[in-house]
């Protein structure tokens, strides 16, 4: 008996886009993303007037401290750094006691930016900024 059966796995439905506006920091952040800037942010010092902090500190020092693992760290870290949360004020040297120093600014700081970009809104799972003009 020979039937032919139509296969409907073949067809993508179309996913509708749930835009999330965007108040607070955390709207713009998944939780692990989120625990990593905070933590960077306390454990940074003071950079002159400002409200910037400086975080010195590597991937094994962020391992230590969050728990996570280092490629999981990495993921964050370049994860901030694509949503202009955080930025590198100085790489790291050849040695060994040389480690990154990053810019780290206060919540307000980071929101300005974003609106001044036009990310206003934050979509999926891994809250992806995005404009109203970015959506179909």
């Amino acid at each position: 008996m020979n039937t032919t059966v139509a296969n409907s796995a073949t067809v993508a439905a179309k996913r509708a886009v749930r835009l999330r506006p965007i108040q607070r920091i955390t709207d713009g952040l998944t939780p692990g993303q989120f625990s990593v800037y905070s933590l960077m942010f306390e454990r940074g010092e003071p950079r002159d007037a400002s409200n910037l902090r400086l975080f010195r500190g590597g991937y094994v020092d962020l391992v230590r401290l969050t728990g996570l693992s280092k490629r999981g760290i990495q993921n964050v870290i370049a994860e901030l750094q694509a949503k202009f949360v955080i930025s590198i004020h100085q790489a790291p040297g050849y040695h060994r006691s040389q480690t990154t120093v990053y810019d780290v600014p206060p919540e307000q700081t980071i929101l300005d930016r974003w609106f001044a970009k036009g990310l206003r809104y934050a979509s999926g799972k891994s809250k992806n900024l995005v404009t109203i003009a970015t959506v179909e």
